[in-house]
């Protein structure tokens, strides 16, 4: 369990699942 991580794809690829 990253939030860092998810963060990270979230400004690469803006999507929210």
């Amino acid at each position: 369990m990253s939030y860092d991580n998810h963060i990270k794809m979230s400004k690469k690829r803006r999507i929210t699942k």
